[in-house]
């Protein structure tokens, strides 16, 4: 293996060329074929290492070349060592000749009480910018871990296709157009909704209006209710649909699908039980709206109310299934509406 990917990344040049010219031919004494299929796994295991860098009191979190550095400061020590931390990783990136995105770079402060928000920190010589909000993976969030700008972004974003659909389209025939919603609208407003899902009815009704005014749109069903109107499309609520991806995330973690631990989210009851299924799971007190709306709280009350059958357990295909048709109008905010 090690001979196949030897081969593979020796003996290569690159050349520029500028209309009908064409530069001399360099050789290639780095990186790795653009766009190759191989090029991803080669990247990972050449930065492996650096998650071995930090101490137990840092935490570090990766994904292809993005990287995120957390940790509680509780003491001045703590930020000598997060600092500490800092250092390391901008040693790592001199020895390896991988340059570190300076501009991209920030610290953001998480707590209204945070004891590191009067500090500085830097990569190398470089100050690092505070920040009140960050994009994590394609998420914004702020430092109260609160989500109101990814939905307003995402609404802004998704009404805009949503009339584009309406305006360009030569077709005004329902099902085509559904279609064409379904496909370039609705993921917008569903993408990493388990990390962000809305508790606030009126963030809820904010991103239902990008459906609800799409569909009062079509043709012959602008006279009808909203209800109606899902019912004659096919299509479902938004609100419903994050609630049936929270569930369907929850037997995924709980079947071991995703590399989450268990342990770490939900607590499944011993307790034998007269009434519901064999997987319910315990719900811990909350003080806090940011903790008692997080994704393994909220998700609990559904889960326990579901009339689950060993059928339903067999796969994620049997499991989505039955929570297509599960009835979970009483966990969500506007069901009446």
């Amino acid at each position: 293996m090690l001979d196949w990917i030897n081969d593979f990344l020796r003996g290569r040049s690159q050349c520029v060329r500028v209309g009908n010219g064409i530069s001399s031919n360099l050789p290639l004494i780095s990186g790795i074929v653009q766009g190759s299929c191989i090029g991803p796994l080669l990247f990972v295991i050449y930065i492996n290492d650096i998650v071995n860098m930090f101490d137990s009191d840092c935490t570090c979190k990766l994904y292809a070349d993005d990287m995120k550095l957390y940790s509680r400061i509780r003491t001045n020590d703590c930020k000598l060592k997060f600092q500490e931390c800092l250092d390391r990783l901008t040693e790592w990136s001199n020895i390896w000749q991988l340059k570190i995105s300076y501009q991209k770079c920030a610290i953001m402060n998480i707590g209204a009480n945070c004891l590191s928000s009067d500090s500085t920190y830097c990569l190398g010589q470089q100050p690092l910018a505070t920040v009140k909000v960050a994009k994590d993976l394609g998420v914004l969030i702020d430092n109260n871990l609160k989500f109101d700008l990814h939905i307003s972004k995402i609404v802004s974003r998704a009404s805009a296709r949503a009339n584009l659909i309406h305006k360009c389209f030569i077709s005004k025939h329902t099902d085509t157009l559904v279609k064409a919603f379904v496909t370039y609208v609705r993921p917008l407003l569903e993408y990493a909704s388990t990390a962000w899902s809305p508790y606030l009815i009126k963030d809820t009704v904010h991103i239902e209006a990008v459906q609800r005014h799409f569909t009062k749109r079509l043709r012959g069903l602008g006279t009808l209710s909203y209800p109606d109107r899902l019912k004659a499309t096919g299509l479902e609520c938004l609100e419903l649909r994050r609630l049936q991806l929270d569930l369907i995330y929850t037997y995924k973690i709980l079947f071991g699908l995703v590399c989450i631990d268990v342990d770490s989210l939900f607590t499944v009851r011993t307790e034998s039980t007269t009434r519901g299924h064999a997987l319910k799971l315990y719900l811990p007190a909350c003080r806090t709206n940011a903790r008692k709306h997080y994704f393994a709280i909220r998700v609990i009350e559904p889960w326990n109310s579901l009339k689950l059958q060993a059928d339903h357990l067999s796969s994620v295909r049997s499991f989505t299934t039955f929570i297509r048709t599960a009835d979970l109008k009483r966990f969500l905010h506007m069901h009446n509406n």
